[in-house]
């Protein structure tokens, strides 16, 4: 532990509620990017449609934090998380039930994701982390990636349990039952737990807290090569990895495995991503280095080859999603808690807002690119192959970023 530990233990001791109803917040949003693949056979048969058209809904979802994602940051650092992700989980649910109801013309279908996709801006990962941000100083690095660990319970789960609901009930069923069971076990966590002042914190006390936060402002972070160097190397690894990864278990069954036997493999991402989450999180506490930013984008070229299945073993294939869901969740760990401190907590929610609109423009455009390369060559290799130098040329742009900086306290004119 480090010298700080009795003062991590008393965050931990007033604050693990909020964490574990934001890590549920957070793995509801990541299911519906994490169990798309398990819907998108069936509703390819039953439409007529292509894959690439089935996946236009998809990237409808997550092109909209890319447009609208600074905005939503914005609110939530004038009202509050609270007050943003409570109505958001309410109109999620409804608008990813609704899913289930499309009859099968393309235009309906991407209506459907344009509606739902407006409704779940509101429990983006941006809520969750200003949350856990605001009241984790200390153990801010581990809040995070026990929050962020969501994304990786949503990717385990996102493969099972959909797949059992789809070959048991069918697709539309599935989605209203989703929707329900775990955006509603989400929402009354929420309900309960969810905040992002602390207990007993007078209006007054809360609103001198925020304006004694220190960071930069939005032009400003923006202007900092650090902070611009993670956003670049997320966008190239979310355009490689957003194809792949909404994909993974299309690309295991190409590859020779069956639906169901595709869809374990593909959940042991979700457990290696909690890993890579938590292990980098308690690094991230304690030290600041390059190889840490840098390893968690590079294992990603190890597992792409791995999925090419060169050693023609299903352990390979086992082990190369294992690598991408424990290099995912490092990466994604190491951007927001970088993003917290080289552009401070000030406008934590516009910058990192932000930030995630980089990130969800690579995760928009790969999942109909994928679908697209599979159209034109009948595989995902040529895919893999290219997102080998990608994420390797991310993983370089986060070498050398520098000491953090200290920021001055704010004056009343910033």
């Amino acid at each position: 532990m480090s010298d700080n530990s009795p003062a991590a233990s008393a965050e931990w001791k007033a604050h693990w509620p909020v964490v574990l109803s934001a890590m549920l917040g957070m793995s509801f949003y990541a299911t519906v990017n994490y169990s798309f693949d398990q819907f998108a056979a069936p509703i390819e048969r039953d439409f007529g449609l292509s894959r690439s058209q089935i996946f236009t809904g998809l990237s409808i979802f997550n092109l909209l934090p890319v447009l609208f994602g600074p905005f939503v940051g914005g609110l939530i650092d004038k009202f509050g998380a609270r007050k943003i992700a409570i109505p958001g989980m309410i109109l999620s649910i409804a608008g990813f039930s609704a899913i289930g109801m499309a009859s099968g013309t393309y235009l309906q279908w991407c209506l459907l994701w344009l509606a739902f996709g407006f409704c779940a801006l509101l429990i983006k990962s941006t809520v969750w982390t200003v949350a856990v941000s605001k009241l984790f100083t200390t153990s801010r690095g581990l809040a995070l990636s026990v929050m962020l660990c969501g994304t990786a319970v949503a990717e385990a789960v996102a493969k099972i349990f959909p797949n059992w609901l789809v070959i048991h009930h069918g697709w539309r069923f599935a989605y209203v039952a989703l929707a329900c069971s775990w955006g509603g076990f989400a929402l009354v966590l929420i309900l309960l737990f969810f905040r992002d002042t602390r207990k007993g914190e007078s209006a007054t006390a809360q609103s001198a807290a925020a304006s004694l936060l220190r960071g930069f402002t939005t032009l400003q972070a923006f202007k900092s090569a650090p902070v611009l160097r993670i956003g670049f190397a997320n966008l190239l690894s979310t355009l490689v990895g957003g194809s792949i990864a909404m994909h993974i278990s299309l690309v295991l069954k190409d590859a020779g495995l069956d639906r169901s036997t595709a869809a374990l493999v593909a959940a042991t991402s979700g457990i290696a991503g909690i890993a890579g989450k938590l292990v980098t999180g308690w690094l991230c506490d304690r030290t600041q280095s390059s190889w840490l930013p840098f390893t968690s984008f590079a294992l990603a070229a190890l597992g792409y080859f791995l999925l090419l299945n060169q050693l023609h073993t299903t352990a390979a294939l086992v082990l190369g999603v294992m690598i991408l869901g424990y290099g995912g969740g490092a990466s994604f760990q190491t951007t927001a808690y970088l993003t917290g401190r080289y552009g401070g907590l000030r406008h934590f929610g516009k910058i990192y807002g932000t930030m995630g609109s980089m990130i969800m423009l690579g995760a928009a455009i790969g999942p109909i690119f994928g679908g697209v390369v599979h159209d034109a060559f009948g595989s995902y290799h040529p895919l893999i192959i290219a997102g080998i130098p990608i994420v390797l040329l991310a993983a370089f742009l986060t070498v050398g970023l520098g000491p953090y900086p200290v920021f001055a306290t704010p004056d009343s004119s910033a």
